[in-house]
């Protein structure tokens, strides 16, 4: 995060709890270094919270205007024609939404800025705040849906009405002539629409795993109750980046569900160590009580269930299986002359399609942790937070070989407790797995760019810089080498070039020179910095 960034953050506490002052009930949120406001957690209970960002002035405001194109008369707009992205140079500022309303606003930063969002309660009884960090990104909208001890039929009744007026609304102006199509949407702002589509499927999967855990915790003997919780789903955007910087905006990429802060009250019904559901030896084989080891394995079955909710309910609410193929749950093709359904990847999915693969599956403890750990495919700070887990006694469970599926290329590995079965279930990726079509490319791009004589001094460069990138990558050597190797790539090849104009110039003069790079030679150079750049950014944790 860029040091300038400021920091926002909405502030609600709910009301004291029996006679203590010190028991308040406080939900945050931090998204810029500015306190916008208080509010009773009851009151926020049940309202939609959203995260929009909205231009930072009236020159924004105007410059995403112009990227609108405008349809020919009698035309109605091409939907492809509408842009894919913002620019940086186009500023946005975070606004907090109730209900629609905003009730906090933020300064205005760059699209494709990436400010840390943090969110939490207080505890019962205690000073410290139960947090969560997100990552953020201007111009990413955002629905932030609040389990205030669970989600209420209430108020998804309230979000279903609010939709279909939204729906007569829209289906009125498309009957109606376009002069009279304006009056007809008046007041109908993108919180309507973007605002509460995202609400509501960041709800449904809360509503989905509350409903869930009444069957499961039956089943199990278990209480489960749902405690003070809440998940991000975003309108994904990507930042473009050369090194690590933001360069050309942002680019629209799909949907992501973020549940980072799920907390849940489970206990036992029964810890009877001579009661029927206790009294099993394979309940006591690692010294705990029967009761404690159903409780953990409990919350592991919860957790990977959870976690498979993250993909499946973005796939039941965006994905209309009626105009795209898929297998059904007997194994049969359905809509076989149509495409592929689009698919989501969460943790476990990730998983379940590297062992489908023939990939290994490996479990990392403090045990085996030594023999292990060298296995490790990712490094970077992923590879950093698996070891510190592993270190502080949690169990890592991640596949061998990073999977390409569904647009999504990269890992998906779990951090559990096993002291008490909760976990952290994560994906590692990004959406780019054509990089070693690149490089061939370069390499191709340099037997045209070289000569003879410089051949076999360029060669082995160009060699040793790929040499650093394919290690790098393989983490058999450290991430700095990675960019080492960039550099070098990028650097031969812009020596290449520089080469390749004068063997082709000879003893010309210098205006001579000065022509030939501006024809082509002085683009395969900034071709060669810009490989570098790609590379890095591609390849480097």
């Amino acid at each position: 995060m860029n040091s300038a960034t400021t920091h926002l953050s909405l502030h609600a506490c709910s009301r004291r709890l029996g006679t203590n002052a010190s028991r308040f009930r406080r939900l945050q949120f931090i998204y810029c270094q500015l306190v916008l406001g208080t509010r009773r957690v009851p009151y926020l209970a049940g309202k939609k919270l959203t995260l929009a960002w909205v231009a930072a002035s009236a020159a924004d405001e105007a410059a995403i205007k112009a990227l609108i194109p405008t349809p020919p008369p009698g035309q109605q707009l091409d939907p492809s024609q509408l842009p894919r992205g913002l620019g940086s140079s186009i500023h946005l500022k975070p606004e907090l939404r109730l209900d629609g309303t905003p009730v906090a606003t933020g300064p205005g930063m760059g699209a494709g800025s990436e400010p840390v969002g943090q969110g939490g309660y207080t505890r019962y009884g205690q000073q410290d705040w139960d947090e969560t960090q997100d990552p953020l990104i201007a111009g990413q909208q955002t629905a932030i849906g609040l389990s205030i001890q669970g989600i209420s039929q209430a108020q998804l009744q309230t979000l279903k009405t609010r939709m279909e007026a939204t729906q007569q609304k829209l289906e009125q102006a498309q009957a109606a002539p376009e002069a009279q199509r304006a009056a007809i949407l008046q007041g109908l702002t993108g919180d309507h629409l973007t605002g509460d589509l995202l609400m509501a499927t960041v709800w449904a999967y809360l509503i989905e795993i509350q409903s869930h855990s009444a069957t499961a915790s039956a089943q199990a003997q278990m209480f489960d109750l749902p405690a003070l919780s809440y998940g991000l789903f975003h309108a994904q955007v990507k930042p473009n980046k050369l090194y690590g910087i933001v360069t050309t905006g942002i680019t629209y990429q799909g949907l992501n569900m973020d549940v980072g802060h799920l907390r849940s009250i489970r206990w036992v019904k029964n810890d009877d160590p001579q009661s029927p559901i206790n009294n099993k030896p394979e309940l006591t084989k690692n010294g705990k009580p029967a009761a404690q080891n159903r409780w953990i394995q409990y919350n592991k079955q919860r957790g990977q269930y959870n976690s498979a909710m993250e993909h499946a309910v973005p796939e039941r609410f965006w994905i209309d299986k009626a105009r795209c193929r898929y297998e059904d749950f007997k194994g049969q093709t359905q809509n076989p002359t149509q495409a592929d359904c689009a698919q989501a990847v969460s943790a476990v999915k990730a998983i379940a399609i590297a062992q489908a693969e023939g990939q290994r599956i490996y479990t990392i403890n403090q045990s085996n942790a030594a023999t292990a750990l060298p296995k490790l495919p990712v490094g970077g700070t992923v590879g950093q937070e698996i070891q510190s887990a592993i270190q502080a006694g949690k169990e890592v469970t991640f596949h061998e070989r990073g999977i390409n599926a569904h647009g999504f290329s990269g890992y998906g590995y779990i951090i559990t407790d096993p002291e008490t079965g909760g976990g952290a279930y994560l994906i590692e990726g990004k959406g780019n797995g054509a990089w070693f079509f690149f490089i061939a490319i370069v390499f191709l791009i340099l037997l045209h760019f070289v000569g003879t004589v410089a051949a076999f001094t360029v060669g082995l460069a160009f060699f040793v810089g790929f040499l650093f990138l394919a290690l790098s990558s393989w983490k058999l050597l450290d991430p700095i080498f990675c960019k080492a190797g960039a550099s070098i790539v990028g650097g031969t090849i812009f020596a290449a070039a520089f080469a390749a104009a004068l063997i082709r110039l000879g003893g010309k003069d210098a205006s001579a020179l000065y022509r030939a790079l501006l024809s082509g030679d002085i683009a395969r150079m900034l071709s060669g910095i810009t490989g570098a750049a790609f590379l890095s950014e591609a390849l480097c944790e």
